[in-house]
Protein backbone atom coordinates (compact mmCIF):
# COMPACT_ATOMS: atom_id res chain seq x y z
CA UNK A 1 0.00 0.00 0.00
CA UNK A 2 1.35 3.42 -0.95
CA UNK A 3 2.04 6.21 1.52
CA UNK A 4 -1.33 7.95 1.82
CA UNK A 5 -1.69 11.59 2.75
CA UNK A 6 -4.57 12.19 5.12
CA UNK A 7 -5.63 14.31 8.07
CA UNK A 8 -8.63 15.01 10.23
CA UNK A 9 -11.02 17.54 8.75
CA UNK A 10 -14.31 19.02 9.81
CA UNK A 11 -17.08 18.07 7.41
CA UNK A 12 -20.54 19.60 7.30
CA UNK A 13 -23.15 16.86 7.04
CA UNK A 14 -26.90 17.26 7.41
CA UNK A 15 -26.51 20.56 9.23
CA UNK A 16 -23.94 19.22 11.70
CA UNK A 17 -20.18 19.53 11.89
CA UNK A 18 -18.26 16.28 12.29
CA UNK A 19 -14.61 15.25 12.23
CA UNK A 20 -13.64 12.66 9.62
CA UNK A 21 -10.41 11.30 8.22
CA UNK A 22 -9.91 12.87 4.79
CA UNK A 23 -7.57 11.35 2.21
CA UNK A 24 -5.89 13.29 -0.59
CA UNK A 25 -4.94 12.42 -4.15
CA UNK A 26 -1.51 13.01 -5.69
CA UNK A 27 -2.44 16.64 -6.46
CA UNK A 28 -3.40 17.36 -2.84
CA UNK A 29 -7.14 17.48 -3.48
CA UNK A 30 -9.52 15.75 -1.04
CA UNK A 31 -10.39 12.39 -2.61
CA UNK A 32 -12.12 10.30 0.03
CA UNK A 33 -13.31 10.37 3.62
CA UNK A 34 -14.39 7.92 6.27
CA UNK A 35 -18.08 7.00 6.09
CA UNK A 36 -18.57 7.86 9.75
CA UNK A 37 -17.14 10.52 11.99
CA UNK A 38 -14.15 9.47 14.07
CA UNK A 39 -13.01 9.97 17.65
CA UNK A 40 -9.58 10.32 19.28
CA UNK A 41 -7.81 7.19 20.47
CA UNK A 42 -4.43 5.90 21.63
CA UNK A 43 -2.80 3.02 23.45
CA UNK A 44 -1.71 5.35 26.26
CA UNK A 45 -2.19 8.95 27.42
CA UNK A 46 0.69 10.24 25.27
CA UNK A 47 -0.75 8.70 22.09
CA UNK A 48 -4.22 9.96 22.95
CA UNK A 49 -2.82 13.45 23.51
CA UNK A 50 -1.08 13.41 20.11
CA UNK A 51 -4.29 12.32 18.42
CA UNK A 52 -6.28 15.07 20.17
CA UNK A 53 -3.75 17.63 18.88
CA UNK A 54 -4.51 16.47 15.34
CA UNK A 55 -8.22 17.01 16.00
CA UNK A 56 -7.52 20.52 17.32
CA UNK A 57 -5.57 21.27 14.13
CA UNK A 58 -8.70 20.33 12.14
CA UNK A 59 -10.41 23.32 13.80
CA UNK A 60 -7.96 25.65 12.03
CA UNK A 61 -8.72 24.31 8.52
CA UNK A 62 -11.65 25.26 6.28
CA UNK A 63 -14.79 23.20 6.75
CA UNK A 64 -15.53 20.83 3.85
CA UNK A 65 -19.02 19.90 2.70
CA UNK A 66 -19.43 16.14 2.87
CA UNK A 67 -21.33 16.33 -0.44
CA UNK A 68 -17.99 16.62 -2.29
CA UNK A 69 -17.51 12.96 -1.43
CA UNK A 70 -19.78 10.17 -2.63
CA UNK A 71 -19.91 6.61 -1.36
CA UNK A 72 -18.99 5.34 -4.83
CA UNK A 73 -16.04 7.72 -5.07
CA UNK A 74 -14.88 6.71 -1.57
CA UNK A 75 -15.17 3.00 -2.34
CA UNK A 76 -13.28 3.36 -5.64
CA UNK A 77 -10.52 5.40 -3.98
CA UNK A 78 -10.01 2.92 -1.14
CA UNK A 79 -10.03 -0.05 -3.55
CA UNK A 80 -7.39 1.65 -5.69
CA UNK A 81 -5.15 2.15 -2.61
CA UNK A 82 -5.21 -1.53 -1.67
CA UNK A 83 -4.07 -2.79 -5.08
Amino acid sequence: MANIDWNYRILKADGYLQIHEVYYDETGEPSACTDRCVSPCGEDIAELEEDVKKYVRALTLPVLDIKIFTRKKNREWFQKQTR
